[in-house]
């Protein structure tokens, strides 16, 4: 199968609705978004890549977790060098 789109066609639905009619065809496929987007998905808070901390300075506030890139997971060297 082959699909065309041109940037009017894209533009005619939300990109959440894209991902998943894309899914649904079995199409890799993901929208961008921006960090605040990011940090606030369901997605990112269900898999632990998201926590909330009490910053010292700026009270309860969300950031990107490493407790996912641990001792017995697949790491990168780089986020090994931080651990």
């Amino acid at each position: 199968m082959t699909l065309t789109f041109t940037g009017d066609a894209l533009r005619a639905k939300p990109a959440a609705e894209w991902e998943r009619v894309f899914g649904s065809l079995k199409i890799p496929a993901v929208r961008t978004q921006t960090t605040k987007e990011w940090l606030f998905s369901e997605h990112s808070r269900a898999s632990g890549l998201v926590m909330e901390v009490n910053d010292a300075t700026h009270g309860p506030m969300l950031q990107a977790s490493l407790k996912r890139f641990g001792k017995g997971r697949q790491t990168s060297p780089c986020l090994l060098k931080l651990l």
